[in-house]
């Protein structure tokens, strides 16, 4: 990829309270093309660099580091923020929407047709806050409701939470002690939404640890789709990906924008999630009826093979009537457009992260042929195959600034 030709290259600071991988990447992936000198200094040591000097500033405020508002703030030099905290300092955002991963997370266990649900949060953070609003509001809307597994505002969960050094064995049981109270109260199957990745993984080896069986008792979702926590946890975990990378690229670019002197937008800048991706801690479905989930559960392992409603319907057990009426009454579409569903999915995330041609996607989703590929694709997403592409190519560039209009966001 070619550098932009300027004069002298911009000097750009990371200042974040806390190292995020897919923060970085995304940060680096526009810095490359910009043709930045990029510091990152503060990856390794976790200090502001006194030395420091230059054009502009990526920062992540926290409550808790005080000490790096101060420092970026006195740096006198564009900055962009990430996440909603610290709002008092008033610079340019680029925010993730929060309020819609919460949303997607009710909808998650909605799907699999749970009736009972809770919420694990572990700080008190703004971005915290919104998903769990969002979680609420949508089970609202099916007159449901949930609990709220609170290890921030309890003053004895928080002290018992597994921490590095003293007695952390004696710490660690009484967490887990404390955990399986608060489960105790809560009917099962339970579908158990986590603030995060990293929260989600603690949950996970609890819930391990007590003997809870997962995900048929207790179903777990995370944020994130962090691929470091997944590699190593002890069981692969369901979490939303709220689209970290993008975010980080775009705050990348309104700097850019900023440094060339243009003026910062008036409200935050909001990138939605891409969407949930299941995995073995939520693949399970609360419903009575065990031939639909049979039926569910062999599409989405071999959707992508040359499988029809026959197949569905022998692998259901079920009489072919029976099993049409009881799928859609459950997941309101039918049988044959859940594959289909299933397999454009899986093409967007491929048009979207790789550079295959749309034959060999075409192919690697499930489809017969390209023709019938573009031409379910175009029917469900109301665009075709190339054009989704492009539209996410250029998600990847601001080209003017943004409206004033509050709660702006770009394009999935």
């Amino acid at each position: 990829m070619k550098r932009r030709r300027n004069s002298r290259r911009k000097r750009v600071l990371m200042a974040l309270s806390y190292y995020d991988t897919q923060v970085h990447q995304g940060i680096i992936h526009y810095a490359q093309q910009a043709g930045w000198i990029l510091e990152t200094s503060m990856v390794h040591y976790g200090v502001p660099p006194a030395w420091w000097s230059g054009d502009g500033i990526i920062t992540i405020f926290l409550p808790h580091r005080e000490e790096i508002t101060r420092y970026v703030m006195a740096q006198n030099c564009p900055v962009v923020a990430l996440y909603a905290d610290v709002p008092q300092v008033k610079v340019a955002r680029v925010l993730l929407d929060n309020y819609r991963v919460g949303v997607l997370a009710a909808e998650h266990f909605l799907a699999r047709r749970f009736k009972n649900f809770a919420f694990a949060k572990f700080t008190n953070y703004d971005a915290v806050a919104e998903r769990e609003r969002g979680f609420k509001d949508r089970l609202a809307e099916e007159e449901l409701s949930y609990t709220t597994l609170d290890f921030a505002n309890n003053r004895h969960a928080r002290s018992t939470m597994p921490a590095s050094g003293g007695d952390s064995a004696r710490r660690e049981d009484e967490f887990l002690a404390r955990l399986n109270k608060m489960l105790a109260r809560l009917p099962r199957p339970l579908g158990l939404f986590a603030q995060s990745d990293h929260r989600a993984n603690l949950l996970i080896s609890s819930l391990i640890s007590l003997g809870i069986n997962i995900p048929s008792e207790i179903s777990v979702l995370g944020v994130d789709n962090n691929p470091q926590i997944n590699r190593f946890a002890a069981l692969p975990i369901s979490s939303i990906d709220c689209a970290r990378e993008q975010m980080a690229f775009q705050a990348a670019s309104l700097l850019d924008s900023l440094m060339k002197g243009e003026p910062a937008p008036e409200e935050p800048l909001v990138v939605e999630p891409i969407g949930t991706i299941a995995r073995e801690s939520s693949d399970h479905y609360a419903a009575a009826n065990e031939g639909v989930v049979r039926a569910m559960r062999f599409i989405e392992h071999n959707f992508r093979d040359p499988i029809g409603v026959r197949d569905v319907v022998r692998a259901a057990r079920l009489g072919r009537s029976a099993l049409y009426v009881e799928f859609e009454k459950l997941f309101h579409r039918p049988i044959s457009e859940e594959i289909s569903f299933r397999r454009v999915v899986f093409a967007g995330d491929l048009l979207r992260e790789g550079s295959e041609s749309i034959a060999t996607i075409a192919s690697q989703a499930g489809f017969k042929n390209t023709e019938t590929f573009c031409r379910v694709f175009k029917r469900m997403l109301k665009m075709t195959p190339k054009e989704y592409r492009t539209l996410h190519e250029n998600t990847l560039l601001i080209k003017k600034r943004p409206t004033k209009r509050r709660g702006q966001r770009f394009p999935r």
